[in-house]
């Protein structure tokens, strides 16, 4: 396995995932500094992606392993919507939470993952970032792409041209061009509120 590559973007303040079925973005822990080296170990696996927010590392699984991106503006696409904030209450200090409790911390919805009553919710292993369900989707080799459908791979984003099934997008953007497949859109940014 090769060791992570650095690579410096400005637009990468998501927090990605796994699933091509969920959205792309969901948190991972990182105790190691990096995702775990056996999600990123096959040609299936390329394109999956994982955002340390502890870091603001934006982690993608290239065909030579992972690679890192650091973004270097805040995390404002973890901000919940206005109509997010409504639906939770506020987190208190010294309050007790249960596992499964959302709670609104600084315009994010955490979810304690369990008993707790201390500790901030941005500062506790006790809590993560309820990520949202409906932005983007990262690229899956077992999905079927209709022309048009918009995918995230390596944190680009890409529109198939024709229907695609297992034909990755171009891992280096400046290889974009030559892609039959996959049209350049351009790099993933934070949807706008």
């Amino acid at each position: 396995m090769n060791l992570p590559t650095k690579a410096v973007a400005t637009l990468f303040t998501l927090t990605l995932g796994f699933s091509s079925q969920a959205s792309a973005f969901q948190t991972f822990d990182s105790t190691a500094g990096q995702p775990d080296a056996q999600e990123c170990r096959y040609l299936s696996d390329a394109g999956k992606n994982a955002f340390d927010a502890n870091t603001g590392k934006l982690w993608a699984c290239s065909t030579q392993g992972w690679v890192f991106f650091e973004s270097q503006s805040a995390h404002k696409c973890l901000n919940a919507s206005k109509a997010e904030q409504a639906k939770y209450p506020a987190w208190k200090k010294g309050r007790t939470y249960v596992g499964g409790n959302k709670v609104l911390f600084n315009n994010k919805v955490y979810r304690a993952k369990w008993w707790t009553n201390s500790g901030t919710p941005s500062n506790s292993s006790a809590w993560a970032l309820d990520v949202k369900k409906t932005l983007a989707k990262t690229w899956n080799q077992n999905h079927h792409y209709n022309s048009g459908e918009n995918v995230v791979f390596m944190g680009h984003v890409y529109e198939a041209n024709h229907w695609s099934k297992g034909k990755l997008p171009p891992a280096n953007v400046s290889q974009h061009n030559r892609s039959k497949e996959w049209r350049y859109v351009g790099p993933f940014e934070c949807p706008k509120s």
